[in-house]
């Protein structure tokens, strides 16, 4: 877009000098990005350690976050200058970002540490000096954000039709470069020492001219004419500080010719992401009444006093440039991952989900909108609109919880950060239906009997299964929190394993110890274990589930026979011992009588041994396994599973035989 501001020629210059002075002098936010750019004149050359401390004065008055310099001697120079200025300004405060030896002087860039990331850098071929460029972000933006780019450049010097063509074909060589580089959208300046006397210069026409043609430039106070020698421009003015000659080399014509600029390209002028705020470029020092004098010369400076006048006298033969810019809105969200719970089906879910524009002001809105890619999710609250810097939006985020479900969308948010402009929020967790607590693996069984029958008078070991019947990815975790043993025997049996515990997709064997130790054959002892449930506790609307209950009973071997125990299901148990060598016992209950098939596998599934097939019983069976197959071969060394068969269905156990 085309500045707005267009300067009358038909005003009297004074009114006009001050207008113009007027505007320069409007003060900026002071959290905006300001950007120095200044010709150091040959630095450090002979005389650097005399002007240090000018210098020093003047970039602290200015108080940039970004310096752009022209005419650095070398790669010393350049260390030089952050070494002997910016660190004394500001010790480690300041990086010096990348810089190559060119023909001739060179281009050197300073930023705050801590603030800006250099992203990129490079260098375009244009006589007499090369001209760099870097492209820069904000420390706090996104690694994403594409940032802003600025052009150094120190177009050849003098008049005459060679010169003016110089310029020209350097100018032409930068715009080509930024038209081959840039995309639409990527935020440039162009900045330095053009040496350009007037505006009608093909040069100028080379940056600015041509709308139709992509990277065009603009000056930000649309200050086109004839700038050389001429007061109509006085407030504007660069070159030169000094009538009256100094040791250092510099010019001596006094203050009469614009030379240095900060050019601005088209998405520096949109008003939205980074973006120059007008009122805020200033020719550092130029009150405009030092026109063909020296910029100390009486009358004292109004624009920055007889002290920094002197300073600016003495630093250099150029005045600093400077401009301020807004920064792009910042994307701040949270939660990063947005997890809702698991939660329990049916239960209420409103979450709440934040935006905040981070960026500090000046700063363009943040523009947003928020929308849901998770099916059965609807928002609420500020779900579109535009965020002022440090301003939140609070987005409201209900979840339908009537069907079991693992979430696989999220929050979609499409924002004006250019780091963050399109961005996913995941969902995590799931909608799950309650635990189903059990002590059989197929089915519901809420109670149970363990019946060891014939044991020696010592110390064995019993054992029963918990289980969540039907478990999968939508349905909650069983968690056991607490296991009592009850009854007159009590105090014969012990827990093996933790009293809590959580059984989720793989059903869990757990372990009782009985004494019966001392006991006189024949005797019979029984506890009862009782197993408190609920779902996993994680879960968001976790509930209390179903009571489980144990019935132990253990009989010492040699008494009278007696009744077989009453088997409330079909179970089958873990063999014990495992591992084993050669041998062991694998015991289950038969809940009916009925036909029964009994397989060692190996973990291929090929069948070694076959212990039973036949009709058995109701009640507790054992039969042992001596750790050879079919044809009475030792099995080898590894898991082998063990695969009842019967009319309720099909377990399957495992153990490990060590050889």
């Amino acid at each position: 877009m085309s500045p707005a501001r267009v300067l009358s020629r038909v005003d009297v210059p004074a009114l006009r000098l001050l207008l113009v002075v007027a505007l320069l002098l409007v003060a900026a936010p002071a959290s905006a990005v300001k950007i120095m750019s200044w010709n150091v004149l040959n630095y450090p050359g002979a005389s650097g350690p005399s002007r240090d401390d000018d210098l020093r004065a003047v970039i602290s008055a200015v108080d940039p976050d970004i310096v752009v310099m022209q005419e650095i001697q070398n790669s010393a120079g350049a260390a030089t200058m952050k070494t002997n200025v910016f660190d004394v300004i500001e010790p480690g405060q300041w990086t010096q970002a990348t810089f190559t030896n060119g023909n001739d002087s060179d281009n050197a860039l300073y930023f705050r540490t801590g603030e800006f990331v250099e992203i990129e850098f490079g260098e375009v071929n244009t006589f007499p000096r090369e001209t760099d460029w870097w492209r820069l972000r904000s420390a706090t933006s996104a690694v994403t954000s594409t940032g802003f780019v600025i052009y150094s450049t120190h177009l050849k010097a003098s008049q005459g039709s060679d010169n003016v063509e110089q310029r020209r074909i350097a100018a032409r060589a930068i715009r080509d470069d930024m038209i081959l580089r840039w995309d639409a959208g990527q935020p440039v300046m162009v900045m330095g020492d053009f040496n350009l006397y007037t505006s009608s210069e093909p040069a100028w026409g080379a940056l600015t001219g041509n709308p139709i043609e992509p990277a065009q430039l603009y000056d930000p106070i649309d200050e086109a004419g004839s700038w050389n020698n001429n007061a109509v421009f006085a407030a504007v003015h660069t070159q030169s500080t000094r009538s009256v000659t100094q040791s250092d080399g510099g010019a001596t014509g006094g203050m009469d010719s614009r030379f240095d600029f900060i050019l601005v390209d088209a998405d520096l002028q949109d008003t939205e992401g980074w973006d120059f705020l007008a009122g805020t470029y200033d020719a550092f020092g130029q009150d405009g009444q030092h026109f063909n004098s020296s910029i100390n010369a009486a009358p004292t400076n109004a624009a920055v006093g007889q002290d920094l006048a002197n300073n600016l006298f003495a630093a250099s033969d150029h005045l600093p440039v400077v401009l301020e810019l807004q920064e792009p809105a910042q994307l701040q969200f949270l939660p990063e991952v947005f997890a809702i719970g698991p939660v329990l089906e049916g239960e209420s879910v409103i979450e709440s989900f934040q935006l905040r524009n981070t960026a500090l002001a000046p700063v363009d809105e943040l523009d947003f909108e928020v929308v849901a890619t998770e099916p059965g999710v609807l928002l609420g609250g500020d779900t579109a609109g535009e965020l002022e810097a440090g301003e939140i939006a609070n987005v409201n985020v209900a979840v339908d919880t009537a069907t079991p479900r693992v979430f696989t969308g999220g929050l979609q948010l499409t924002t004006d950060d250019p780091g963050r402009s399109d961005v996913l929020v995941p969902f995590e967790g799931a909608v799950v239906r309650p635990a189903v607590p059990s002590l059989g693996d197929t089915s519901v069984v809420e109670s149970t009997t363990i019946a060891l029958s014939d044991a020696e008078a010592t110390t064995e070991e019993m054992s029963y299964t918990v289980a969540n019947v039907g478990a999968d990815s939508v349905q909650a975790g069983v968690y056991v929190s607490g296991t009592q043993i009850g009854g007159t025997d009590a105090a014969r049996f012990s827990l093996l394993d933790p009293a809590a515990y959580f059984v989720r997709d793989t059903p869990l064997d757990r372990r009782v110890e009985v004494d019966l130790n001392g006991l006189d054959a024949g005797t019979t002892i029984e506890a009862t274990v009782t197993l408190t449930t609920q779902d996993d506790f994680l879960v968001q609307g976790a509930s209390p589930r179903a009571t489980l209950v144990v019935t132990l009973q253990a009989t010492v071997a040699g008494g009278a026979t007696s009744a077989p125990p009453v088997v409330a299901a079909t179970t089958l148990h873990p063999p014990v011992p495992s591992p084993f060598n050669p041998r062991t016992e694998v015991r289950f209950d038969l809940a009916r009588a009925g036909t029964v098939t009994l397989e060692v596998l190996d973990v291929r599934g090929r069948r070694v041994r076959t212990l039973i097939e036949g009709r058995l019983d109701a009640g507790r069976h054992a039969p042992v396994w001596d750790g050879t197959d079919d044809g009475g071969r030792a099995a080898a060394s590894g898991v082998y599973l063990f695969r009842l068969r019967t009319a309720d269905g099909n377990q399957v156990r495992r153990a490990v035989l060590v050889r």
